[in-house]
């Protein structure tokens, strides 16, 4: 199960902070733990009073969690106390994280600015050099980049002048926006646009707050931050359209809305979570990563996925003669840089004695190839094809040794290009959406899982 941590303030009426984040991680099926800045009292109708924790018991907190469960992502909330963010920055620093969101808590929602000047300068030095993505609201941006922002090309611009002192992806969120509620995403050295509707709903209490947490569940699963950006916007938008009517002010988003947004893909790992969990964390994760794993074990694995991709690159050739499409074509033609990898670890991988479990595999392929549909095929051969990308993010987490003897494997799987094809991979699957005939499809996905399963359990 993925984990991820929120850094904020507590809100006692539940709709932001903390409990909303809480809420946001839940609902993705992930595991949510919390790190409480300040305690403060409101609910829809405005707040009424903050404390502060003390900045050793902030500290103390994150301690406790970084050395029992590692976060998969992070997301950063309310942060309004210069010692609290320069102990947040020292921990994150200290602990090397990664993955993080930092929804720039400094302007409330009528525009009036919470945080002090000196306050602003300690993040925009400390914090900022840590987030992955920062998710200013327009009033915010406004006070990152010092200038005002009324039209979309003062967006643009505001973008580039944050990007000036600052190396990460930019989200300015488009909800006070006067024409739209767009979103401007700067990533990969471009900006895009997020499109968005606007809801006739008052009750959006703690929409920045679930939209970053949102997000930060998405790079916890591996998703570019492109595609966890636009899965966050459409969880909120779901949230918000759900119409929850709590309280006498400014209510809360319902947060218990399905998060696969017509993913296919996504749906599937979901309706599959515990098998998907078990696979990409496989207990040979650690073996790999510790050198525990016996040299000759893997060197007798290495010799099976050789025949194994062999088969493989067989099928994938079915699907490109099927469809004619450049995927399959540019994923048959990998196969043959697997067997380059295959051969640095083993001398002789012609002659090898196929075992149960890759037998078992390559048998119930020629089935699901012999009678199956094209989504039931291109269902089958996903959970390897993906589930390797996401076993080597998973590992890589770790500091690989670059004389570690399994440190070429390792990588392979989370190179940029092999990680490229995957995200193109999930494309095409999710253009058949979630469609009738689901349940035959997460059966065959969880058929193969297991089979993937028992696969790697060769290794030991």
């Amino acid at each position: 199960m993925k984990k991820v941590l929120t850094i904020a303030g507590s809100d006692c009426s539940g709709g932001a902070g903390i409990q909303a984040d809480l809420k946001t991680i839940s609902s993705h099926g992930m595991y949510g733990m919390s790190v409480i800045t300040a305690l403060t009292a409101q609910n829809t109708q405005g707040v009424t009073h903050i404390q502060n924790v003390d900045v050793e018991m902030v500290k103390a907190q994150i301690d406790a969690i970084f050395t029992d469960i590692e976060p998969d992502s992070i997301k950063i909330g309310m942060v309004s106390n210069t010692d609290i963010i320069l102990a947040i920055c020292e921990r994150l620093a200290f602990y090397k994280c990664q993955s993080i969101v930092y929804d720039p808590v400094m302007v409330s929602t009528s525009g009036s600015k919470l945080l002090e000047e000196d306050t602003i300068d300690v993040i925009i030095k400390n914090l900022l050099p840590l987030a992955t993505v920062i998710t200013p609201n327009i009033y915010e941006a406004e006070v990152l980049a010092k200038m005002k922002i009324n039209t979309d090309e003062d967006m643009a611009c505001a973008i580039e002048r944050i990007k000036t002192f600052y190396d990460g992806s930019i989200l300015i969120k488009g909800g006070h926006a006067k024409t739209h509620c767009n979103d401007y995403l700067y990533t990969n050295h471009q900006i895009n646009t997020i499109q968005g509707h606007r809801i006739d709903n008052k009750n959006t209490h703690g929409t920045g707050c679930t939209l970053s947490s949102a997000i930060a569940c998405n790079l916890a699963d591996g998703q570019t931050v492109y595609n966890s950006v636009v899965n966050g916007k459409s969880f909120i938008t779901k949230a918000i359209d759900k119409m929850l009517n709590l309280g006498k002010g400014r209510g809360p988003l319902n947060h218990f809305v399905p998060v696969t947004g017509g993913s296919l893909y996504r749906s599937l790992v979901q309706d599959n979570r515990l098998a998907w969990e078990a696979y990409v964390n496989h207990e040979i994760k650690d073996g790999l990563i510790y050198e525990t794993i016996d040299m000759d074990k893997f060197k007798a694995y290495i010799k099976q996925d050789y025949a194994y991709i062999t088969c493989y690159k067989k099928y994938i050739t079915m699907l490109f003669k099927e469809t004619g499409e450049p995927l399959f074509e540019d994923m048959a033609n990998s196969c043959d840089e697997e067997h380059l990898l295959h051969k640095q670890y083993v001398d002789d991988v012609e002659n090898v004695v196929i075992s149960k479990e890759t037998q078992d595999y390559i048998d119930y392929f020629d089935h699901i190839f012999h009678v199956g549909s094209l989504e039931e095929k291109i269902v089958a051969l996903a959970p390897c094809f993906i589930g390797y990308a996401e076993f080597g993010r998973s590992i890589c987490q770790h500091p690989i040794s670059k004389d570690n003897k399994f440190a070429l494997w390792i990588e392979a799987y989370n190179s940029e290009a092999y990680v490229d094809k995957t995200q193109a991979y999930i494309r095409r699957m999710d253009q058949f959406g979630v469609c009738e005939n689901f349940e035959a499809l997460s059966r065959i996905f969880k058929k193969v899982i297991h089979l993937e399963i028992a696969f790697f359990r060769q290794m030991l």
